[in-house]
């Protein structure tokens, strides 16, 4: 009958080795599992998922459900991922940090990602060597968002309109295109000596 994982609820516990989530569980409270370093699931009834909440777990695979509508900053953020990460359709943005140095084997997205947050997926290794393509409904994407990241192909479908730029280290909040400019790429968008293609 447990709705809620409280916040810091299990943080920085680095006794536990497995956790259970049972269905019926609709949030993970900010820190609650953070740097447990356990293996854990994602029941499908979760609505909410708070700002490190999974930061530093292990995952055999992180499909996140049909439902979910927001995801706190860093909340897999070192997170080891051994199998598929799947974006449902609603969830509608990426925030920032959400991947930040995380381990993954491959990531799926689906339509309705709208916007992808300031360095949602810096460092982050993603090992399947297959293409990576990105929704047609996806418009946005901030500054850093595959910074020094680990892929290797990369397909953007539809009509971007932000691609967030970096000065001097600081994200510039957005820079506006019109449907008649192609986009720019800016330093740090992604890092090219990892990059074999990409297509836009």
């Amino acid at each position: 009958g447990i709705k809620v994982i409280a916040p810091e609820c299990f943080g920085n516990n680095e006794n536990l080795d497995m956790v259970n989530l049972p269905e019926g569980i609709t949030t993970l409270g900010y820190n609650s599992f953070q740097s447990a370093k356990c293996n854990m699931n994602i029941p499908s009834t979760v609505k909410y998922i708070g700002r490190c909440a999974c930061e530093q777990v292990r995952l055999d695979s992180l499909i996140l459900p049909e439902g979910l509508v927001e995801v706190g900053h860093y909340a897999f953020g070192g997170s080891n991922i051994n199998g598929v990460v799947r974006i449902p359709s609603t969830l509608k943005n990426i925030s920032d940090n959400m991947f930040l140095e995380a381990r993954i084997n491959r990531v799926e997205f689906s339509e309705g990602l709208e916007e992808i947050g300031v360095d949602a997926f810096f460092r982050c290794t993603v090992y399947d060597s297959n293409a990576i393509r990105f929704p047609s409904s996806l418009r946005r994407i901030c500054s850093g968002a595959f910074s020094s990241s680990r892929m290797k192909n990369v397909i953007f479908t539809g009509s971007l309109d932000t691609i967030g730029a970096m000065l001097e280290g600081s994200p510039i909040e957005h820079c506006r295109l019109s449907n008649s400019e192609p986009p720019m790429l800016y330093p740090t968008f992604f890092n090219t000596q990892m990059l074999e293609e990409i297509q836009i």
